[in-house]
Formats: structure tokens, sequence, C-alpha cells
């Protein structure tokens, strides 16, 4: 069975876009499995996706953030992973920086087997593309990395945050990472990725594997032309799996990425 993927991502986006602006979204529900809060845009959303896999009749399993997994069809030939809301955190503060990213593999595949992948900046209405060995796109057009290869001219985007506050990252290795021209973050690490996929950032780092692989298609995104890794350097090749963690380091170029992994080691 071969999937017409993009068309039906734009029809989710599009319907996700008018979900993202509910009244009373921001309203708390409970915990995920991963033992985050849910707000109701995040279960909204899930039921979105899954009710449009449904309606189209494609049979797979969908990963996803919230309920951790749901069955679409009995016999799945595909594994399809959800990241509803990222940033969910900006949505509840009022913060109009939130995605939803959506990719799959077939049922038994890896992240090396992710075959398509998109993105959706909910607010914009950016989107982001990839499929496997044929390149990243936003908004429709080829995109490009950046071609920086040094860190001392480049622009990061560094999610440290609870590998600082758990001391599972060396003040060292967090003041090296620090030597770069200026960092970003925007919140979702998704658009993060994105960004650094189609160059408006050098590089990403998240610096411990506590990373869900809901941002599958993020990596996805990035790795079509950046060289990305897992935070010891191997290629990341973790289960699609809600409660499989990750780390990752990624840049544009080799020579920028491999002083990302050295300030990391630190």
């Amino acid at each position: 069975m071969r999937l017409s993927f993009l068309p039906l991502a734009r029809r989710i986006a599009k319907k996700a876009v008018l979900v993202a602006e509910r009244e009373g979204g921001a309203r708390e529900l409970g915990e995920n499995p991963l033992g985050q809060l849910t707000i109701r845009a995040d279960r909204d959303l899930e039921e979105l996706v899954a009710g449009e896999l449904r309606r189209a009749k494609i049979p797979c399993i969908l990963v996803t953030e919230e309920a951790g997994l749901i069955e679409i069809s009995r016999e799945p030939e595909w594994k399809f992973v959800l990241d509803p809301l990222d940033g969910s955190e900006n949505y509840k503060r009022g913060v109009p920086i939130y995605c939803l990213g959506l990719c799959y593999a077939p049922i038994t595949g890896r992240f090396p087997d992710i075959l398509e992948s998109y993105i959706i900046e909910l607010n914009t209405g950016d989107e982001f593309y990839a499929r496997k060995g044929g390149g990243a796109y936003r908004n429709g057009k080829r995109a490009r990395p950046s071609r920086a290869s040094d860190m001392r001219g480049a622009i990061i985007s560094i999610d440290l945050h609870n590998e600082i506050m758990h001391n599972e990252i060396s003040p060292r290795a967090t003041l090296a990472l620090l030597e770069c021209t200026d960092h970003r973050r925007f919140g979702p690490d998704l658009l993060d990725m994105c960004y650094t996929a189609c160059g408006g950032v050098d590089g990403f780092v998240h610096g411990c594997r506590t990373l869900s692989a809901v941002h599958a298609s993020g990596v996805a995104l990035m790795d079509e032309d950046c060289t990305v890794t897992e935070t010891d350097g191997k290629p990341i090749a973790a289960k699609l799996e809600v409660d499989e963690p990750m780390g990752v380091v990624a840049a544009g170029t080799k020579k920028l990425h491999a002083q990302l992994l050295a300030a990391l080691r630190k």
C-alpha cells in the first residue's frame, strides 16, 4: 500500500489550526505517559489525527505523546508517530510558538526507517516536510542547512534545562556550548530542529538522553542534509516508542557537529 502522506498531513494541519484556536484549550486534564501535564488542546489534536487516520483507512498504529499508543487498525502495516502540540507551555502562556509534528515508518521500523515527516507551525502556518532521500522543504521550497563550520561564528539551539537542573551535564560543557556567537530556543524542540534543517540556526543540541521519540519528525527532517547523531556521536537508531529516550546533536556541517560533540563532552 502506497501512502499519500503529504495531502493527508496538510488536511490534518488545516483542521489543527482551528482546533488550536478553540477557547479552553489550555485547561489541564492530567498527566501523559511521560509524566507531563496534558491540556485540552493536546488531547483534541491527538483525537483529530487519530480520526483522520481512521477516515483514510490506513492500516497503522499511532504512537503519540498523550495516549501513548492508539490502535487505528487491527493489522497495522505502518507506525505513525505524533507530537500533537510541541510547545504546550508556550500555548498555555499565550506565547504564539507551537507546532504539530507527524511522521511514519514501516510497522517494525526505527528512526532510520522514517519515510516522510511533516511539521506545521500552528500560528504562522509555516510547514516543513521531508521525504527520505528527497530532502527537506519549507513551505514547498527546497531548504538547506547552514554551512557554518565554527562554533565561534554560529548560532545554536541549545536545550539543556533538564540536564543542568539534574546535574547531568558538567558546568564546563555548558560554558563550552555557550561559546557560540549566540543561541536560540523557541520552546518547541521540533521547531528548533526545523530551523536547523532549513538554515535558520546553525546547529541543535539536546544534551542528554531525555528527548522523547515523539520528536521523530524533527530528527528525520534534519537527517536529510545535516549531520545528526546521539550525544555519543553514534547514529540515532532508537525504537519509535513514546518512552524511548534519546539525545540529539545536529549541524549543517561535519566540522561544526564535531565541535558541538566535543563541547558537550567537557
